[in-house]
């Protein structure tokens, strides 16, 4: 299901297919129409409440509820202004509060698990029956359709959550009424200043960016276009500009990921962890992750403002086989050097210590807490799939924090892979995740659990059910 651009809205609400949109027909992989987003019934710190939304629980056509589900992504990505949502409320009154009358919605089909293909060979151990900790390290196959087995794994306090690797996809787009900033003489000239050491390509990213450009940092208080600003003034060092990566690139290549974090994803490496926490601090922490990312390209690392050093791995900089951007690959790679589990190559997709890939559910909390220094909440690692685990990671994403998890992903209990909860719906037995395969993420046919594809950019809807079958290890606040 293709991602919905506001320009579409009004062919969708009037019941028309709009070209390249979303189809009007029923999810078919969900035995009811599922309640798509997350609910958002306050306002997000320190901006308009015109940018509320109603409730999509309360909205009775899917349809609908599916349109409000965009609109709040938008809204969290700082990719639509109040203006902008203001002129779709005048057009479309329910979107203040209330459903109108439901148009005819026609039977959906029970659910059918679609055939999970070759999910390859399972690598490292499993833990035991019933204990905590100690699950191991769980390797999954580079590419889900290969079959090809991995190195093994060496048993880890939480194990480690590797998963598969997505196969080759096709980038997304994502389309958004460009939002324009304001401000002073200073601001102007700074933006200015930004634009000119731009590639062309990442121009249109960067006029969308709108109020995350006053995003403040967790560490100094500077905004997302202070950091901007001091990349584009200072530029990379020699390191990077002899590896192919010129300011130009690393400062586009960033832009584009804080205009649309959704295109952030784990290519053909094993860094679902590395690749889920990033887009975390993308979506919820823009200055904080320009500041890194700025940082890191001026000066080769980065203190993160809880704790603990990212470092350029050297073997990340030149381009490799990947799909990922610049920053992508480099990014990934520092917060992959971090694990318990040894030094880490980006070329070979190994950590030294145990000559595979991946990192422990300890590494992402460890991680979370560092990065995010207790602005939202103090992470802690929890094993298990009892319900009051459940209810903790409801609650949590009910705040607007998503939660981090391991899950077994390929064979129950044989292999795992790093997803961030969104949002768990009980009252209708749904689990909403984001995939960090990203703009590859295309359901079931790729192996895994039965799922149903949400958007282009790795959001889907499980059973509430197979998630607690599946939950192995979580992050949670």
């Amino acid at each position: 299901m293709d991602r919905i651009s506001l320009s579409s809205l009004s062919n969708l609400f009037g019941g028309q297919r709009a070209q390249g949109t979303a189809p009007l027909e029923a999810p078919p992989s969900l035995t009811s129409a599922p309640t798509f987003g997350q609910k958002w019934t306050g306002t997000l710190p320190g901006r308009s409440s015109d940018l509320s939304l109603p409730d999509p629980n309360t909205i009775k056509n899917w349809r609908q509820r599916y349109l409000v589900y965009q609109l709040q992504h938008l809204v969290k990505c700082h990719q639509i202004s109040p203006q902008q949502l203001e002129r779709l409320k005048q057009s479309y009154p329910w979107l203040r509060a209330g459903d109108p009358k439901p148009a005819p919605v026609a039977p959906q089909p029970a659910v059918t698990p679609q055939p999970t293909g070759n999910p390859g060979t399972v690598v490292g151990p499993t833990g035991s029956t019933g204990t905590t900790g100690s699950t191991g390290a769980v390797i999954g196959p580079s590419n889900p359709t290969t079959g090809s087995t991995g190195s093994t794994g060496t048993t880890g306090s939480t194990g480690a959550v590797i998963g598969p690797t997505p196969p080759t996809g096709t980038t997304g787009t994502t389309g958004t009424t460009p939002v324009s900033a304001g401000g002073g003489d200073d601001r102007q000239a700074k933006l200015d200043f930004i634009r000119s050491k731009l590639p062309q390509e990442a121009l249109a990213s960067f006029d969308k960016l709108g109020s995350k450009l006053d995003d403040k940092d967790l560490t100094t208080g500077k905004t997302t276009l202070d950091h901007l600003y001091d990349l584009a003034k200072n530029g990379v060092d020699r390191t990077m500009q002899a590896n192919g990566i010129d300011t130009a690139k690393w400062l586009g290549g960033l832009v584009y990921e804080l205009n649309d974090p959704g295109q952030i994803h784990q290519s053909n490496r094993g860094t679902c962890a590395a690749t889920t926490t990033e887009y975390y601090m993308a979506i919820n922490h823009p200055a904080e992750f320009a500041r890194l990312v700025s940082e890191m390209g001026q000066k080769g690392s980065t203190t993160m403002a809880g704790g603990g050093t990212l470092t350029r791995v050297p073997d990340s900089l030149p381009r490799d086989n990947t799909t990922r951007t610049a920053v992508d690959r480099v990014f990934q790679s520092a917060l992959m050097n971090t694990s318990e589990f040894g030094r880490y190559s980006n070329l070979t997709d190994s950590h030294s210590g145990t000559g595979a890939s991946g990192m422990s559910q300890d590494d992402v909390t460890r991680l979370m807490n560092n990065l995010t220094a207790g602005q939202d909440g103090t992470f802690r690692t929890v094993d298990g799939n009892d319900s009051s685990l459940i209810s903790s990671i409801a609650a949590c994403c009910a705040k607007g924090i998503e939660v981090p998890v391991g899950l077994s992903w390929q064979n129950l209990g044989a292999d795992g892979h790093e997803l961030l909860v969104t949002q768990i719906d009980t009252s209708r037995g749904l689990v909403y995740l984001r995939n960090p395969w990203g703009t590859d993420e295309i359901g079931s046919q790729a192996g895994g659990p039965a799922r149903q594809v949400l958007d282009g950019i790795g959001d889907f809807a499980m059973t509430l059910r197979d998630f607690q079958n599946r939950l192995v290890t979580t992050s949670v606040a």
